[in-house]
């Protein structure tokens, strides 16, 4: 889809609004690699490999069900392991260090969400994301690697079967885990050391048993010049922005911000309304705007960093906004 630029000129920081789009592919060098979804793995350029495939697996690509514009990978393991590989090694890709970032919806029918394997420079770090876990619910499980003080597993801190985004960061000495681009690291690990001529990460079922694995993806992106935390490497706009009903209504900025938000609705009717929610879908605020005004202050200054979903409604008209808070 094709990609449009507006700028809010009320707004001292340009700001750029951006239509929900699938970008093209974009190759390796520093900066973010983004896979979209719009195409199976293996079809994506430069193309995911499959790795440690089992029995009785499958990938469909969906339209998706809120976003009639948008894609997402669907995965279900019924049977054994089944993982997508991006392997650096086979596009000549040196890796410095890592960071990897999913957004991932759980298949409630099944008890892990995710299985993220990391492994370069003779070092691995893999975690499965699981719904109970040693009599604990949602828990991060260290499969390869050490948790805090040897610990093999820790709290995720929230419902794997809601849509959420996770970065993951790993150098020599650490992989972090940041949840809905939180700055404060869920869990940090200590990679396992592992020679090897590996150079990958992959994501999907790494276990033997059956019936485990299953869940949505709606992009995966990654950098390797190095470990990026959310501040210190914002994700690309692609993935940010969501679908609007029209071009010439309401906008939001700065984006990021760290404190106040403007919504700019220069057509409002004496009806509209501002409601932000956070990722797991809980209203945050709710403002009713002012008629005689075509701009609208959202102070976010008290709600904790992570990514917002602004839902401006005008009458019938309904726009939805992402939008990162620092």
């Amino acid at each position: 889809m094709k990609k449009q630029l507006l700028k809010l000129a009320m707004i001292a920081i340009p700001v750029v609004g951006l239509m929900s789009f699938k970008s093209s592919p974009m190759f390796f060098g520093p900066g973010w690699t983004i896979y979209q979804a719009d195409v199976l793995p293996e079809a994506f350029e430069p193309p995911f490999q499959t790795s440690s495939a089992g029995t009785n697996f499958s990938n469909q690509i969906v339209v998706d069900p809120d976003d009639g514009n948008n894609n997402l990978l669907v995965m279900e393991c019924p049977g054994t392991s089944f993982y997508w590989r991006m392997n650096f090694a086979n596009n000549d890709v040196t890796v410095d260090n890592l960071t990897v970032v999913m957004r991932v919806k759980g298949n409630p029918a099944y008890d892990v969400a995710l299985d993220l394997d990391m492994h370069y420079n003779d070092m691995r770090t893999r975690v499965s994301f699981q719904k109970n876990y040693n009599e604990e619910a949602n828990a991060i499980r260290v499969r390869n690697g050490t948790g805090p003080d040897g610990a093999s597993s820790g709290p995720l801190g929230v419902n794997m079967d809601e849509w959420h985004t996770y970065r993951f960061t790993m150098t020599a000495e650490q992989t972090l885990i940041y949840v809905d681009e939180s700055d404060t690291p869920v869990m940090t690990i200590t990679p396992l050391s592992a020679a090897s001529s590996n150079s990958h990460f992959r994501f999907g079922d790494g276990s033997s048993s059956e019936n485990e694995y299953g869940a949505t993806i709606d992009w995966v992106v990654w950098d390797t010049s190095g470990a990026y935390s959310p501040s210190e490497m914002a994700l690309p706009a692609e993935v940010l922005s969501v679908d609007s009903f029209a071009t010439n209504s309401a906008w939001v900025g700065p984006v990021p911000t760290k404190d106040i938000l403007y919504v700019n609705h220069p057509n409002s009717s004496g009806d509209s309304q501002i409601k932000v929610f956070n990722l797991s879908g809980k209203l945050v605020k709710s403002i009713e705007t002012q008629g005689n005004l075509e701009r609208t202050e959202i102070d976010m200054s008290e709600l904790a960093a992570g990514l917002y979903i602004v839902n401006y409604k005008n009458g019938n008209q309904e726009q939805q906004f992402k939008v990162l808070k620092e």
